[in-house]
């Protein structure tokens, strides 16, 4: 939790106005990272390096220029290397220091502050509870149920998903999924799928009901890895179309894989360096996706797929290994790099594939001959529908105009 919590503090965090109230935050936030730093220095005298260094990186997501933590913050490089008994005496001071700084949060979180900042003191109330589920649950609770009333889903759904991350709730969880529709039919909402690491933004039709079964179009993003930009160009687009868009978190879509891109964890990241494996975990994972999206938002069986320029390299591996669960696909301007294994399904043969290439793209020379590639490809194998189509004046592009077009004309 406590990574979860800082990633959200260094994203959100704001200076408050000059006042008495903005004094008392502030120190109530230096107050807070000096206990941070008095306890990774406990850690780091008994090898436990990580242990340490997610309390610096906690320190200085409250108080970004707070010296004792940049000065401890090299002498916990490495892993932890504590034995049992270190690690026992480690959850005795971990409990001790938790019940030390959740009332501190607590009073964080209800300082004024601008509605700008609200994200920000929604985090402090979600270290709380991660601290003391005693103390802030019935601040939680009543901060949850007051933004559902007010229909600020997004508000609710913060509070109710990071809460269900600290300690899971059938009352919370079924509160949590009614944010999460009314949220998703206006915005694209971050989710997990149930069997999978892959994370995935999904973004709901105009008038969701579950009463009938809805187009599924993934749209897989390039090297930039901007999900959530991805996922609200094709939103901004949809207009009254019924399709669930999908844009997963993938791997093989970018070249280096850091945790400036990600949520990932570090392991899952190494895992899957090699290209060969960021195809396993791509392919694997939006398979997995797609169970969830049919079994939680009544999602077809087939589905749509765009990729932008790297994003084409999944794309094309749909074509390539999965034709039989396609509705159509339209790589733009994307990328091939390897088909995979090949399927014999024999919807291969007449799947809609249009390949969209802008004339002007900079990368035109090397995008052409990795079509030709895939369209000697699709050729030598059976494919019998899959063309190209230049447009005139644009560059690379996910051309999402063109892409919801075509799938439009598909589905009639």
């Amino acid at each position: 939790m406590q990574r979860v919590f800082r990633r959200i503090v260094l994203s959100a965090l704001l200076a408050l106005a000059p006042s008495a109230a903005a004094d008392e935050a502030s120190d109530l936030r230096r107050r807070i990272a000096d206990a941070c730093v008095e306890f990774a220095r406990w850690c780091e005298k008994r090898d436990l390096s990580e242990e340490g260094r997610a309390l610096v990186e906690e320190a200085l997501g409250l108080v970004p220029d707070h010296a004792g933590a940049k000065a401890l913050a090299p002498e916990l490089a490495g892993d932890s290397a504590a034995g049992e008994s270190a690690r026992e005496a480690y959850e005795r001071q971990r409990q001790a220091f938790e019940r030390r700084v959740a009332p501190a949060y607590l009073k964080l979180f209800a300082a004024p502050h601008a509605p700008s900042e609200q994200a920000t003191h929604d985090a402090y109330l979600l270290r709380a509870f991660a601290c003391d589920r005693r103390a802030a649950g019935r601040v939680l609770e009543s901060e949850w149920r007051k933004a559902a009333s007010a229909s600020d889903w997004a508000r609710a759904h913060r509070i109710l998903s990071g809460a269900e991350k600290v300690e899971s709730d059938p009352k919370r969880a079924a509160a949590l999924r009614t944010a999460e529709l009314r949220l998703a039919e206006t915005e694209p909402v971050l989710r997990k799928a149930s069997t999978h690491e892959m994370e995935y933004y999904v973004a709901l039709p105009k008038g969701w009901t579950p009463d009938r079964s809805w187009p599924i179009l993934v749209t897989v993003e390039g090297a930039g890895c901007n999900w959530l930009g991805n996922c609200q160009a094709f939103l901004s687009r949809r207009g009254d179309r019924p399709y669930i868009l999908v844009t997963p978190w993938t791997l093989w879509n970018t070249n280096e894989l850091t945790p400036a891109k990600y949520h990932y964890s570090q392991e899952i990241l190494d895992h899957y360096s090699t290209q060969g494996n960021r195809r396993e975990f791509d392919e694997a994972g939006l398979l997995a996706v797609l169970d969830d999206v049919r079994r939680e938002f009544k999602g077809e069986e087939k589905f749509f797929i765009t990729g932008f320029s790297g994003g084409g390299n999944l794309t094309w591996r749909m074509v390539f290994g999965h034709p039989e669960k396609l509705a159509a696909a339209a790589p733009a301007c994307g990328n091939f790099y390897d088909p995979g294994a090949i399927s014999s399904a024999p919807e291969r043969e007449a799947l809609p594939v249009l390949a969209l290439q802008g004339e002007a793209d900079e990368y035109l020379s090397a995008l052409t001959a990795q079509w030709e590639r895939a369209k000697s490809i699709a050729d030598a194998n059976g494919f019998g529908n899959v063309t190209r189509k230049m447009l005139p004046g644009v560059g690379h592009s996910t051309s999402a105009d063109e892409v919801l077009a075509f799938f439009d004309g598909v589905r009639k």
